[in-house]
């Protein structure tokens, strides 16, 4: 998430709620792009230009990493009880 924090910082997202302002505050890119990865979608900053782009990808690699690092967590559990069961 920090690097694409950095692209957009690069590349530049603008504030919704201050009428299109663009972000300068790094938190305020760390912010979108957890926001973005997590699939959340608040609205409150919007990706321009080439951002939109990166933001697309972000959001796609969340919303494919989060349910499978929940599987593996829920995976390694049910192998790890069934071990201590056989022991």
């Amino acid at each position: 998430m920090t690097g694409y924090a950095m692209v957009f910082y690069m590349t530049g997202i603008e504030d919704t709620a201050q009428s299109g302002m663009p972000v300068t505050a790094f938190s305020d890119y760390l912010y979108y792009s957890t926001v973005t990865f997590t699939t959340l979608g608040y609205g409150d900053f919007r990706p321009c230009g080439p951002a939109r782009l990166y933001a697309a990808t972000e959001a796609l690699f969340g919303g494919f990493f989060m349910p499978f690092s929940s599987a593996v967590v829920f995976l390694s559990k049910i192998l790890r009880d069934r071990e201590i069961a056989n022991n």
